[in-house]
């Protein structure tokens, strides 16, 4: 009754709206009514019982409600989005409502939402260029109940997984969870580790250089240098660069294709990357090791060319763009 006065003026209103059939499910909640393109459906709803609960035990991903504040989201439990949470904000508010409703898994046409704009990949660790987020843990084939079992030391439910006895499993059982919590102990150890392995691959020995490459010399007079100058200049283009050069010298030639260190000292290629960096533009560059890494069980290496792997590591994580690699030869 106390809704009676409004009817007739809510009426003109809700007539004068132009109505669709609708283009997605929809659950009507006006006491047994389903026609939501009349106008009289929604003057029902006024005074009428409105079966909001009854929509609730549908099974429904998540229910967007569309209004001017969050009244019925609360009732829908975690599986309610409001569209807007007050006049102050209704864009920004409309946006998040469409992220979330996106993170529970629904399609959302973002071209639409936000045309004009591009997709871009998120953002990375600065440094190991790798993702914030903790990537899922595989799932491994059968056996979690059974190992959940042995965690727990549970001697009968072992017994009833087995169709065993549990009398004869009573000493196997602490045996089998000290080696179960050993094993994880060891993962998660394993974890923090990284290990090193070496695999042969096939070389083109045909293959040339391409484009002009900058060679960086020592001018310790290493023997083994000459010949590796000879060998890559009759392979393509090289230009031979002294060392110590002057900062002048280590800016890249138009067209130069790369720069190759044969520089065996830590701290003078640490000198080069850092000029090379200041420059516009740098071709990659690579280092060449004699001995600094061990391909092989029993392999001894070079203590100073291993500092030049550890160097070369650390400069391709802070310069991805401009570092090329390292090769021990």
């Amino acid at each position: 009754p106390l809704m009676a006065p409004v009817l007739d003026h809510f009426r003109e209103v809700v007539e004068s709206v132009e109505y669709h059939e609708p283009r997605i499910p929809v659950l009507a909640t006006g006491g047994g009514r389903t026609d939501v393109t009349n106008p009289e459906y929604w003057v029902a709803q006024v005074t009428g019982t409105v079966r909001f609960a009854d929509a609730l035990t549908h099974e429904i991903g998540s229910w967007l409600e569309i209004g001017p504040a969050p009244v019925l989201t609360a009732l829908a439990d975690d599986t309610g989005v409001p569209a807007v949470r007050g006049p102050q904000s209704e864009t920004g508010d409309i946006l998040n409502a469409v992220a979330r409703v996106w993170l529970r898994g629904h399609d959302v046409d973002w071209t639409a939402v936000l045309p004009g704009r591009r997709r871009v990949d998120l953002p990375t660790y600065a440094f190991q260029h790798r993702d914030y987020w903790l990537t899922p843990k595989e799932a491994t084939e059968g056996g979690e109940a059974f190992w959940s079992l042995v965690e727990q030391s549970d001697v009968e439910g072992i017994a009833g997984e087995l169709a065993l006895d549990a009398e004869d499993l009573t000493e196997v059982v602490p045996a089998l969870n000290r080696w179960w919590n050993g094993r994880g102990e060891r993962r998660r150890l394993d974890s923090w580790r990284y290990r090193v392995s070496w695999k042969p691959v096939e070389v083109d020995r045909e293959a040339h250089l391409d484009g002009t490459w900058m060679c960086l010399v020592p001018a310790d007079g290493d023997p083994s240098v000459p010949g590796l100058v000879e060998s890559l200049a009759a392979q393509g283009t090289v230009d031979v660069v002294p060392w110590p050069a002057d900062p002048s010298a280590l800016s890249p030639r138009p067209g130069t294709t790369g720069v190759l260190s044969l520089l065996n000292d830590a701290p003078e290629t640490l000198t080069a990357v850092q000029a090379l960096m200041s420059t516009e533009n740098p071709p990659p560059m690579w280092s060449v090791t004699g001995g600094g890494v061990s391909t092989a069980p029993g392999e001894g290496i070079e203590p100073e060319q291993a500092r030049l792997w550890g160097l070369g590591q650390v400069a391709g994580l802070e310069w991805p763009a401009g570092w090329g690699g390292l090769v021990d030869i």
